[in-house]
């Protein structure tokens, strides 16, 4: 039974809920914030007696979306937890585009090469049901899974933007040893031939 509690004298309406279906049970226990009902349970004991067990309850302010989307972060692993409120700017318990895009910049995953694309491709691995933002649980069983994905993935292998950055490097390096060599005087040079060692180093004095 659900019963109002117009005060702590005075008893209002009284509604039967007993096998109802939840939702009907749930607009009964709806009211105005600060309101009290009254919720009877009959507990039946192995002696087959009837026990009722009163419990007041006042009502709150409706859940909104957010305090739904804030408490099922609060259900996650403590890892995942962590991860997700360091993107979540707004702490609005869910994920937009432009916050990873952030995050991304912030934290950049090796062998990533470009924040957008990157952010785009998690974007849509996680969004599931297209809503426009990653919820908690979303995070939780695509967008985090993503993420350690990716990362372990480039961590295997250089993608072909690092290695022609890095060769570039190599002949820059290389290019800067020629010309200091070449200023070096060419009786030293001579003697500089005796000890090199490594074949692959004559290219300082070519």
């Amino acid at each position: 039974d659900i019963q109002e509690c117009i005060s702590q004298s005075k008893k209002g309406t009284k509604h039967d809920v007993f096998a109802l279906p939840l939702p009907k049970v749930l607009k009964r226990l709806m009211g105005p914030s600060g309101s009290v009902v009254e919720l009877s349970f009959r507990r039946i004991t192995d002696a087959g007696l009837a026990i009722a067990i009163t419990v007041p309850v006042q009502r709150g302010l409706i859940a909104t979306q957010r305090d739904i989307d804030l408490a099922r972060v609060q259900n996650m692993d403590a890892v995942q937890q962590h991860r997700f409120k360091k993107i979540d700017e707004d702490n609005s318990g869910t994920l937009t585009m432009e916050e990873i895009v952030k995050y991304l910049q912030d934290n950049p995953i090796p062998g990533m090469t470009s924040v957008w694309e990157t952010a785009a491709y998690l974007f849509r691995r996680a969004d599931r049901d297209r809503s426009g933002e990653v919820d908690a649980a979303e995070f939780r069983d695509a967008l985090a899974e993503c993420i350690v994905e990716f990362e372990r993935d480039n961590m295997k292998k250089k993608p072909p933007e690092q290695e022609e950055e890095f060769a570039n490097l190599i002949q820059g390096v290389q290019g800067a040893l020629l010309e200091t060599v070449r200023e070096i005087p060419h009786a030293y040079m001579i003697k500089l031939l005796a000890v090199i060692e490594c074949p692959e180093e004559n290219f300082l004095v070519q």
